[in-house]
């Protein structure tokens, strides 16, 4: 890295180094040792930064992106085309091969393949079927437009942002993904919402509101009744009034406060699944 031909460019989150420094060199950093509260007047602390720019020369911060652009990035996401691996002419006939257990089903074509060698059995299905997988993996509008009026509760990280995008189309596809249509949309906006919720900058939020939904006695109450503060939890309060200040401008907002907490426990536990919050 010292010859002149090389520029090393370090893309880094300055939190992390920041908290490594200091936890490995605590003395020079904070002038404790070993968890110890007193501070040796010996030692004279210095910053972190003053250590990093003896490493990096320039330092550059990137900008937070504002709300008009993560709308763009799920638009642009949302909209680009999913890929589907089309293995059809290794095999010589119009079908799709897919990775299942191999519990034998009417659906199930036998090949030449299949008969010469034991070890290779794989199960086939139909071009239809094919067809509509391909077709849940496409966003329509409508899902576009209710990923984009959240934007703001997923908030400007671009994994965050893409992994909400990626993650509702899995599980879009997803056999065991089912919901009910009508015209008020509740039931596309709470799995969205929740999905927003888990990956985005309300996550802390989720311990209360899982707590709520298992319930019973919650079943035919509203979201809003969970938004409303509880004066109990301070920090608690702050991020829901957070919360329904980022909604409360938000086409979607009175569709999800008017969302039952049945709808929201129907679909909870599924969503949960394709999150961090399992590991």
């Amino acid at each position: 890295m010292a010859f002149p031909l090389f520029v090393v460019i370090v893309g880094v989150d300055s939190r992390w180094v920041k908290n490594a420094l200091i936890k490995k060199h605590a003395l020079q950093f904070t002038g404790k040792l070993n968890g110890n509260k007193s501070i040796d007047a010996n030692i004279e602390m210095i910053e972190p930064s003053k250590y990093l720019e003896k490493i990096f020369q320039i330092p550059f911060h990137l900008k937070d992106a504002k709300d008009t652009n993560v709308k763009d990035m799920i638009k642009n996401l949302a909209q680009s085309k999913a890929q589907i691996k089309d293995d059809t002419k290794e095999f010589g006939s119009s079908i799709e091969k897919v990775e299942v257990n191999h519990d034998i089903s009417s659906s199930q074509i036998k090949t030449e393949n299949e008969q010469t060698n034991p070890e290779f059995s794989p199960i086939y299905i139909s071009d239809s079927i094919h067809i509509n997988k391909a077709e849940a993996l496409i966003l329509n509008e409508q899902e576009i437009g209710l990923m984009q009026d959240l934007s703001e509760v997923i908030g400007n990280n671009p994994r965050a942002i893409k992994r909400f995008v990626n993650i509702f189309r899995i599980i879009k596809a997803h056999e065991e993904f089912d919901y009910e249509t009508d015209s008020t949309n509740q039931e596309l906006t709470a799995i969205l919402f929740l999905l927003a919720l888990y990956l985005g900058n309300y996550s802390k939020l989720l311990p209360s509101l899982e707590a709520f939904i298992q319930d019973e006695k919650n079943s035919l109450k509203q979201l809003t009744l969970y938004l409303q503060p509880v004066y109990k939890v301070e920090q608690l309060d702050n991020i829901k009034h957070q919360l329904n200040v980022t909604l409360s401008e938000k086409e979607s907002f009175r569709v999800l406060q008017n969302t039952t907490v049945n709808i929201l426990r129907k679909h909870n536990a599924f969503i949960r699944r394709f999150t961090f919050k399992q590991i």
